[in-house]
C-alpha cells in the first residue's frame, strides 16, 4: 500500500530564514489534544533550543524545531489507555522581524506527529499545514531494513520524487490593510526521502527537515536503524456484520472476509475510507497500522407492475430504489368506481404504497420484484321515490361518504311535501347538511294532504288562510311570491260604478271578475290596459310544470288577513307584503274610491281610484 510523508512548506516562511530572528512569542498557546485533556497540553512537552537538533535519549516527549521560530511537538501516549493522541500547535505564531522592523501575524502552522508505545517506542510520525500550502511525497515500499542515504549514496527501497519547479505568489500582510506581494523560487532538486519510520517497532530512522528556500541536498543526516516488523494489528469493518481481524501483522496482506449481504442493496467491495475513494486490494494491499475498511453498498432498483385490476390507462410498470419514495405516475380510471390506491395484496387490505391521488405513501421496502393492486370503491346511488308525486331524477357517481345536495322538491296536488326520509314508514328525516352516502339509498318522500299557514303554496307562494274545509271548491288562499308583485297600478274606472263587489273573505276572486268584465281591456277612464284586477287575472305561473293561471285581486277583508298574519300572529311573510307598502283591494268604495290596504299600520281607507299603488296577486284552492 502507498503511505504518504507530507512536508509543509509554510508559505509565509518562503520569505527566507535571514528576514526573521527571535523566539516563540510568549502567549503562544496550545491546543488540546484528542484525548480531550483537561489539563495545559503544553505541560507534556519539552522545547530544543538549538535549532535542528534531534533530542537524544528515551524518546519520552520530543519538540523538534525547524527554525528557532518554529516548534513542532508530540505528546507522549497515554499509558493508562494505551491510546495516542495528537497535538496541535496554536493557528497564529506572533514573531519580530528586524528586516521589516514591524510585526508580522502568521498563519500556516507546520505540524509533525509522533507516535510512540508505552515504552517510548517511536511508531510513525506524520506532518501536515493547516494552511496555506503542502507537498506530497508517496513510497512504493515498506519493506524491514529500509534507509535513507542522501547525495551520491543508494537509496534503498525508497521513492525518488522532484520538487516542484515554480514560482509561488503570496502576500505578505503588515498592520490592518497593508500588504506586499512576494514570489519565491521552488528548487527543483531531487529529494530522497526515507519511509521507514512508518510502521516498525524499535529504533528507526529519524530526520528533521527546516522549512527553507532552494536546497540542493537533505538539510539533515538520517540515522540508520534497522526495526523489526510491527504485529498485534486490528482490522475493523465499518457497513457490514463483519468480524474485525485482529492479530495482523505489518506488511503482510489480510485475508479477505465473506461477501456481506444486505436488503436491498449490492456490495460492491471493501474500501480504505468513507469516502470510497480507494478500494482494497486484498492480494495486493498490505497492512501498516491499525485500519478501518468501509463497506460499499449500491442500492438494487426493481421493476413493480402496477396491476389496475380492471381499470384501463395509468401507468403499468415503475422502476424504484430500495428505500425511495414511489416514484411518479398515473392513475387508472374505472367507470362506477373511484380508485383508491396501490397496494400489495389483492383485497386492497395490506400495504398501501400508492395514495387515491397517486402520491407516496411509504418507502419501497421489498428486495424483488413484485406486483401492486389498484384498490377500487364502487361508486354509490339515490333514488328518489316520490311517493305518487311527480319524479325526481336519481343521483349517480357519489363518492362514498360524500354529502348529496337536496333535489327539487316535488309536486303532489293536493298534498303538501313534507320531505324526504330513510324508510317507508316517515319515521327517520334525511339530513342533507349532515347525512353521508355510505351506500346505495333510496328516500321516500312524505306527503300531507293539508296545507300550514306559512306554507309554500303549491305555485311557490304563500299560503295565508286556511277555512278548515273545502267548500265553494276551495279551502286555501295562497298569495303570490314576490317576484310577482305589481307596483304603480290604477284600480280604474274613475266614476264608473263595479256592482257587486263586497269586502268578505272569499269575495276577491268573484269581484276581480266583475271588475274585469266591466272595464274589458283596457279601465274606460285613463284607457289603461294594466289596471289592478287585470293584470291579476292575466298572471300566469308554472311550477313543477304545473300551470296555475287562477289568481285575483284580493278583497278588502283578504288582505286585512294577511296583515294579521304578519304583525298580530308573529308571522314573517314580508317577503310578499312590503310593511310600508299600500296594495289595492277588488272592494269597491263607490264610483270614485276603492278601498286600500295600509301594510305599515294596518290601516284600511278608501283612495281615488285613478291613483298608483301596489298589486300582490292571490289564488284560492
Amino acid at each position: 500500500m502507498k503511505k504518504i510523508l507530507i512536508i509543509t512548506v509554510v508559505v509565509l516562511y518562503l520569505v527566507g530564514l535571514s528576514l526573521f530572528a527571535g523566539g516563540v512569542n510568549e502567549n503562544t498557546t496550545y491546543a488540546r489534544t484528542i484525548l480531550e485533556r483537561k489539563d495545559s497540553v503544553s505541560t507534556y512537552f519539552q522545547q530544543v533550543v538549538e535549532p535542528f537538533t534531534l533530542k537524544n535519549g528515551p524518546l519520552q516527549l520530543t519538540a523538534v524545531p525547524l527554525l528557532s521560530e518554529t516548534y513542532v511537538l508530540s505528546e507522549y501516549p497515554d499509558m493508562k489507555n494505551k491510546r495516542y493522541s495528537t497535538p496541535q500547535m496554536a493557528s497564529r505564531l506572533e514573531l519580530q522581524t528586524k528586516a521589516l522592523d514591524r510585526q508580522q501575524e502568521m498563519s500556516g502552522i507546520f505540524l509533525v506527529f509522533l507516535r510512540y508505545k508505552g515504552n517510548d517506542e517511536l511508531l510513525s510520525s506524520s506532518s501536515f499545514t493547516i494552511d496555506p500550502r503542502f507537498f506530497e511525497y508517496m513510497f512504493l515500499d515498506n519493506d524491514k531494513g529500509d534507509f535513507l542515504r542522501v547525495g551520491n549514496h543508494p537509496v534503498v527501497r525508497a521513492k525518488k520524487v522532484d520538487a516542484y519547479n515554480e514560482v509561488l505568489e503570496f502576500w505578505v500582510t503588515f498592520g490592518e490593510n497593508e500588504k506586499e506581494r512576494r514570489e519565491f523560487f521552488q528548487g527543483s532538486e531531487t529529494v530522497y526521502i526515507s519511509v521507514t519510520d512508518f510502521g516498525f517497532e524499535g529504533q528507526v530512522i529519524s530526520y528533521k527537515l527546516p522549512i527553507s528556500g532552494m536546497f540542493q541536498e537533505m538539510p539533515t543526516e538520517p540515522n540508520e536503524v534497522l526495526s523489526s516488523i510491527r504485529s498485534g494489528l486490528r482490522v475493523a469493518f465499518n457497513g457490514a456484520d463483519t468480524p474485525d481481524l485482529t492479530g495482523q501483522t505489518f506488511g503482510s496482506v489480510i485475508r479477505e472476509p465473506a461477501k456481506p449481504s444486505r436488503k436491498g442493496y449490492s456490495f460492491e467491495g471493501w474500501y480504505n475510507d468513507a469516502q470510497y475513494g480507494q478500494a482494497w486490494d486484498f492480494k495486493k494491499d498490505v497492512l501498516l497500522d491499525d485500519m478501518t475498511l468501509y463497506a460499499k453498498w449500491r442500492v438494487n432498483n426493481y421493476s413493480v407492475t402496477l396491476d389496475s385490476q380492471g381499470g384501463s390507462g395509468g401507468t403499468k410498470s415503475i422502476t424504484v430504489g430500495y428505500g425511495a419514495s414511489m416514484p411518479s405516475a398515473s392513475a387508472p380510471t374505472r367507470s362506477g368506481y373511484i380508485f383508491d390506491g396501490y397496494y400489495d395484496d389483492m383485497d386492497g387490505r395490506g400495504a398501501a404504497y400508492y395514495s387515491d391521488t397517486m402520491e407516496s405513501l411509504k418507502t419501497w421496502d421489498k428486495s424483488e420484484p413484485v406486483k401492486l393492486y389498484a384498490k377500487w370503491i364502487r361508486l354509490k346511488s339515490v333514488k328518489f321515490d316520490s311517493s305518487g308525486g311527480s319524479s325526481i331524477n336519481p343521483i349517480s357517481n357519489i363518492s362514498p361518504g360524500s354529502i348529496i345536495a337536496e333535489p327539487a322538491i316535488p309536486y303532489k296536488k293536493g298534498y303538501v311535501f313534507e320531505g324526504w326520509y330513510k324508510d317507508t314508514g316517515y319515521s327517520i328525516p334525511w339530513d342533507f347538511e349532515s347525512d353521508k352516502i355510505l351506500s346505495d339509498k333510496i328516500l321516500y318522500a312524505n306527503w300531507r294532504d293539508y296545507y300550514i299557514i306559512g306554507d309554500v303554496g303549491p305555485a311557490g307562494g304563500v299560503i295565508f288562510y286556511d277555512k278548515g274545509s273545502y267548500s265553494d271548491g276551495w279551502r286555501y288562499l295562497e298569495a303570490a311570491s314576490a317576484s310577482h308583485e305589481f307596483s304603480e297600478k290604477v284600480w280604474g274606472g274613475m266614476y264608473i260604478t263595479v256592482k257587486g263587489t263586497e269586502t268578505a273573505i272569499g269575495a276577491g276572486k268573484s269581484n276581480t271578475e266583475k271588475i274585469v268584465a266591466r272595464f274589458g281591456n283596457s279601465e274606460p277612464h285613463k284607457f289603461k290596459a294594466d289596471y289592478a284586477a287585470k293584470v291579476c287575472a292575466d298572471l300566469v305561473v308554472i311550477k313543477d310544470g304545473v300551470t296555475y293561471d287562477d289568481w285575483f285581486l284580493p278583497s278588502k277583508d283578504e288582505l286585512m288577513l294577511y296583515y294579521d298574519l304578519n304583525h298580530n300572529l308573529g308571522g314573517n311573510y314580508q317577503e310578499v307584503f312590503s310593511e310600508s307598502g299600500y296594495y289595492w283591494s277588488s272592494s269597491e268604495y263607490s264610483g270614485y274610491y276603492a278601498w286600500l290596504q295600509n301594510f305599515r299600520n294596518g290601516g284600511q281607507n278608501a283612495n281615488s281610484r285613478d291613483l298608483e299603488f301596489r298589486v300582490i296577486p292571490v289564488r284560492a284552492f
